[in-house]
């Protein structure tokens, strides 16, 4: 996951500002021995001189993620140690952002109102987070103490009263800003706790606002909710609580409610930036992208759009231009796309999206971003598992996700591509827990040009193992270019060990046989399986790996002969018709290759490594046909089965043969043409 996040997408910032923020714990460790009260409070105690210098070590080769865990355990134990807090701070910066770090340094200076470096650190990232009231009530502390606070401190009459100056006209006492700055500054840096208890004594409309994408973000859902729809009641051109009751309605399930809100959101425009934002997310998660193309055309025909540029306006640009892709206006997506990166080069998600619609005739973009669709209680948790390596414990946090299955679906078809990948895997452990409406929703996604054909097949191989798939059934799945109708084989892959139905005493000579094979001690091989054929002639595995032996010795007439005599006494050894099967796609007699696997391609159940071999040779077989993605196609159903790194290796050695036989139909100047292509 990456560190680097920007602010929720649902943060209303009244007087129009912009802004950033995390928080640390100022407990201490329960039920520990106490052996003085002074080890807690004497300003006496400090860290080693060590630990420091290691952590600032940790800095200087960027190991952001080890210097934060490090410092904080310091922090934890030495909370008044200015040392050790400024080291968080710059761990922090690097590591995740300056809106965490701005945090720290707000909770900081709030604990030493007298420490002229501390309200200094504040004021400059106040300052960088455009909390301009706040910052003018820290310049005046700065003064206080003998500091001198940097230019246009104190604000002019006129940037004060805009500040204050509410989206209805009227104005908001000053020192009310200031807790709406505090606020914003939590909000920024994940802190929703910390910030809801900023805004609870707000009677102004933005601070009910954030308190909506506060209690989300906590994941109380029912009281976000109510608090959203109690807002638009109070004011019934409020954007944004209408778009979050419409968001909101769509994650508990009631996708009637949400959809009969849908009329009065798309035919409104928007008063602020901050409004738009809400407005544009619930109609592309409620299937509106028209609605929310015309929305955003109006929206930036407005006079208060011109000249507003930051951050957020980068964002209603991406949404825009998803909204236009989905639409069909790839062009005009496109153009906007173009526009964020020139003036948001870090804002991924518009180069992705733009260089996907390069070539594309339609597109379903990636709108969102994990932090803006998944409650960051939550989301923060999973990162914070991630990092300490504790994978199982992520993942478990990540499906007790509370969303409706409608929720998810929009999320999937709008989220990016990590967003895609979380909400598949509740999606598909829903459907293991018998949650048989969530077949529906994986069999429409299967539908659709989104992600890759691997996770496409991990959704068709889920239905099959919860049996929502019958064993004929003909289903329709994207692939690479267009929709097909298949039929996913229904086998039961296990990896159970196979009996090699020798005597004891044969069975141990053949594993000592396979030991010298993988140790290229082929004479030593060789002379222990012909002691096995001397009593089971046709002993199918023996007959495969002295074959194995013939064609790397290049007698490959004689190890064909081997591989025929192994199916002649063995018609259902499949490994045996592969390798002859592919050296039969090698020398081009593709439909004696056929033959071979015909009424072996679908079994009703199949050890891994057979279906490796299996669907590998019917790769290469249709890569030798010139179906490069049919080929492509099998290589990812075996993938989608992959479990450990032999399996993994085994598929590769494949990759690699179908690569061949590629090459081998290509010749040399249809490589050189490719390799000119690519200039």
């Amino acid at each position: 996951m990456d560190e680097r996040r920007r602010a929720p997408v649902g943060l209303d910032r009244d007087a129009v500002i912009h802004s950033q923020r995390h928080s640390m714990s100022k407990k201490t460790p329960k039920n520990k021995p106490k052996r003085s009260s002074k080890r807690k409070t004497s300003p006496h105690l400090r860290p080693e001189p060590a630990q420091l210098r290691a952590i600032e070590r940790l800095l200087e080769a960027e190991d952001f993620a080890k210097a934060i865990e490090r410092v904080q355990q310091l922090v934890q134990r030495f909370p008044d140690h200015g040392g050790a807090q400024g080291l968080l701070i710059k761990a922090l910066r690097g590591g995740q952002g300056s809106q965490f770090a701005a945090v720290v340094v707000h909770d900081w200076a709030d604990r030493h109102p007298q420490s002229l470096f501390a309200q200094e650190q504040l004021l400059v990232y106040a300052v960088e987070g455009h909390c301009l009231m706040l910052a003018e009530r820290v310049a005046e502390q700065v003064r206080a103490l003998g500091g001198e606070a940097p230019y246009g401190f104190p604000l002019s009459d006129e940037i004060k009263t805009a500040l204050c100056t509410l989206v209805d006209g009227t104005r908001a006492d000053e020192a009310a800003m200031v807790q709406f700055d505090r606020a914003r500054l939590c909000m920024n840096g994940f802190a929703f706790s910390k910030a809801l208890r900023y805004l609870e004594d707000l009677e102004l409309t933005s601070a009910r606002n954030n308190r909506i994408t506060c209690l989300f973000h906590l994941e109380r859902i029912d009281e976000a909710l109510a608090l959203a729809l109690e807002s638009w009641r109070r004011d019934d051109e409020n954007l944004f609580a209408l778009g979050w009751a419409a968001s909101l309605r769509l994650y508990l399930g009631d996708v009637e409610g949400a959809s009969g809100l849908c009329t009065r959101l798309a035919m409104m425009t928007a008063r602020r930036v901050d409004e738009a934002l809400p407005q544009l997310i619930a109609l592309l998660l409620l299937d509106q992208p028209e609605a929310a193309w015309t929305a955003y055309e109006r929206t930036v025909d407005t006079p208060w759009w011109e000249g507003v540029q930051d951050l957020t306006t980068a964002t209603m640009t991406h949404l825009g231009a998803c909204a236009a892709a989905r639409c069909g206006e790839l062009k005009q997506a496109r153009r906007l796309w173009q526009e964020i990166e020139q003036a948001s080069p870090g804002f991924a998600l518009a180069a992705e999206n733009r260089l996907a619609a390069a070539d594309a005739e339609t597109l379903l973009p990636s709108a969102l971003e994990m932090h803006n669709a998944i409650p960051a209680s939550r989301f923060s948790a999973m990162r914070n598992q991630v990092q300490a390596q504790r994978t199982h414990q992520a993942e478990k946090t990540l499906i007790g996700l509370s969303a409706s299955n409608a929720y998810l679906r929009a999320l999937y078809i709008n989220g990016s591509e990590p967003l895609r990948q979380a909400v598949s895997l509740v999606l598909m452990h829903r459907l293991q827990q018998h949650d048989t409406a969530v077949a529906e929703v994986l069999r429409e996604l299967v539908r659709l040009p989104i992600g890759t054909s691997n996770d496409r097949f991990k959704m068709l191989k889920a239905l099959r193992e919860a049996g929502q798939l019958g064993e004929d059934e003909l289903i329709e799945f994207w692939d690479r270019d267009e929709l097909r109708a298949i039929k996913l084989f229904e086998m039961e892959v296990h990896r159970e060990p196979t009996d090699s139905g020798l005597l004891e005493a044969l069975d141990s000579l053949l594993d000592e046989a396979r030991d010298d094979y993988n140790d290229f001690q082929f004479n030593a091989c060789e002379s222990k399986l012909q002691s096995i054929l001397a009593s089971f002639p046709n002993h199918p595995q023996t007959l495969l790996m002295l074959a194995s032996i013939r064609h790397m010795a290049r007698r490959r007439t004689e190890a064909e002969q081997l591989l025929r005599q192994a199916i002649e006494a063995n018609p259902d050894y499949l490994l045996a018709r592969c390798n002859l099967a592919r050296a039969l796609i090698m020398r081009g007699d593709l439909e004696a290759a056929s033959d071979l696997l015909e009424g072996h391609r679908e079994q009703h159940r199949i050890h891994i490594l057979d279906l490796i071999h299996l669907n590998g040779t019917l790769a290469m077989l249709e890569s030798a046909r010139g179906e490069d993605e049919v080929a492509e196609s099998q290589l990812n159903l075996i993938e989608s089965f992959i479990e450990d790194d032999h399996e993994a290796e085994q598929l590769e050695q494949v990759r690699r043969l179908v690569n061949h036989v590629k090459a081998k139909r290509e010749g040399f100047f249809g490589r050189t043409l490719r390799a000119l292509a690519r200039r």
